[in-house]
């Protein structure tokens, strides 16, 4: 037997289930406060604890994410991929911390967690979405292969509109057009959307998408106004209803 205080201490341990299914319950109810509190309970007593191989380091980093707490969250993955969970586990604390980090504005540490999930878990389709994401801007063909194994697992109208943005910065407009079909919908989308056509001659289809993005989001309008890619565009007839001066 261990000299871990759950061992050494009578009744510790039941005390420790206890807490742990304290704090679940109270993350079913969406009880978050209640829940960080069980679960620090059980950091300060015994560490160590754990629950179906799941560690309250790791428990305690959910509800801190989800409480938008993601300093805090990260030190806590951080704490529960010490631990020696099984690797499925250990998977997932990589992508959720790496999510945290990403949304902490720290893309290379970020970038870094989600291909450590990648190693453990190559099958899993999220950690192929978000690097894709985070590369789409700078590296877009190491972005696309990202995207493409990806859509071998699954399907998302968000990594269909990357794609699109990947294969237009790299000069495959055609390619991009019905990437851009089956994307979410939004101003960004159809932004896309007019690029594309634009770049391949279809003007009438820019114009429409162009027409669509201006009226989910005026800002847009510049960059039809003034970018190169969009010249052949502003000389048809119907651009000034498209896109309204400014």
């Amino acid at each position: 037997m261990s000299e871990r205080p759950m061992h050494t201490i009578p009744g510790l341990f039941d005390r420790l289930a206890h807490l742990y299914a304290d704090g679940e319950r109270a993350v079913a109810e969406g009880r978050l406060a209640d829940a960080e509190a069980a679960f620090g309970q059980i950091i300060e007593l015994d560490d160590h604890f754990r629950q179906r191989y799941v560690t309250a380091y790791a428990q305690r980093a959910f509800v801190r994410h989800r409480m938008g707490r993601l300093e805090e969250a990260v030190a806590d993955y951080t704490k529960a991929l010490a631990a020696g969970e099984p690797e499925p586990n250990q998977a997932q604390y990589h992508f959720q911390r790496a999510m945290a980090l990403s949304a902490l504005k720290r893309p290379a540490d970020a970038e870094a967690g989600f291909s450590a999930a990648i190693a453990l878990a190559p099958n899993q389709p999220g950690p192929w979405h978000l690097r894709g994401k985070l590369r789409a801007d700078s590296r877009p063909a190491e972005a696309l292969a990202d995207l493409d194994r990806f859509l071998q697992l699954a399907d998302h109208p968000e990594v269909r509109q990357l794609r699109g943005y990947c294969l237009l910065q790299l000069g495959r407009a055609p390619e991009a057009i019905p990437e851009l079909n089956r994307a979410s919908a939004g101003a960004w989308t159809d932004y896309l959307r007019a690029w594309a056509h634009a770049i391949t001659g279809n003007v009438d289809q820019s114009l429409q998408a162009m027409a669509a993005c201006v009226t989910a989001n005026g800002s847009f309008g510049s960059y039809f106004r003034e970018l190169d890619d969009f010249a052949s565009v502003r000389q048809h007839p119907g651009f000034a209803a498209a896109v309204p001066p400014a």
